[in-house]
């Protein structure tokens, strides 16, 4: 069953747009089981060309690249003008718009809205809001990633996970690893919780060797401990 978001933007990467099925009869994008209209997020300009009455982009979001079109509106005051004029190569810019041409041909982008992002924290923060609206799509929110194991997210592969980092310090795969330690070792007696429960509940998000790798490390920082072998692990 594909439920259907009219009114919402839907926070994506790039590469969920290539990757999305577009066979509903309205031609909108399914993402995560989702029938989507509108999407937003956070890319490079690759290139900026310039026409009389729109301006042709290629965004690169290190997910994926997509061309998208901004047309200019002819009752553009000065204020709008020179913002759009900010926008230029190179620069990281948060875009808002719809998408077409997925399935058989290139998808490209009606751009409705772009701005400069001038605090690198919003390309990071944007990544959380994708993580987390997969999770709420597909496993039914936090608490489902948690403590639960149905469903799988898709078109996430090329995330940046090292750059999402908490107040501890840890890094994506790490701090997501300590949430699923955190949330299930009170339920789970002294012997607390298994490796194989974490890999399960973060299944589709981090592979074996990341959410392994993470354990090693939290182990080794003091953040949970084994208890009666190696497979075993409590919160500190």
């Amino acid at each position: 069953h594909i439920h259907i978001l009219r009114d919402s933007v839907q926070p994506v990467t790039i590469k969920q747009i290539l990757d999305a099925s577009r066979d509903r009869p309205d031609d909108s994008l399914v993402i995560n089981n989702q029938s989507v209209t509108m999407v937003t997020f956070v890319g490079l300009v690759e290139e900026a060309e310039s026409m009389s009455t729109y301006i042709e982009f290629r965004l690169n979001d290190f997910t994926g690249t997509i061309a998208g079109r901004f047309w200019i509106d002819s009752d553009e005051n000065e204020y709008l003008a020179a913002r759009r004029a900010e926008i230029q190569r190179g620069r990281m810019v948060r875009v808002f718009g719809n998408v077409s041409g997925t399935g058989e041909g290139q998808p490209t982008l009606a751009i409705h809205h772009m701005k400069v992002v001038e605090n690198s924290n919003d390309f990071t923060f944007h990544r959380l809001e994708v993580i987390h609206t997969c999770l709420c799509q597909t496993r039914g929110g936090r608490g489902s990633l948690l403590g639960g194991n149905s469903g799988k997210m898709t078109g996430l592969t090329g995330l940046s996970t090292t750059m999402v980092t908490n107040s501890t310090g840890l890094d994506g795969v790490q701090a997501a690893v300590h949430d699923v330690f955190k949330a299930r070792c009170p339920s789970a007696g002294l012997d607390g919780v298994t490796v194989s429960d974490v890999i399960n509940a973060l299944a589709g998000l981090f592979t074996e060797d990341q959410v392994r790798s993470a354990v090693d490390l939290l182990s080794t920082e003091g953040h949970i401990y084994s208890t009666v072998d190696d497979d075993h692990y409590q919160i500190c």
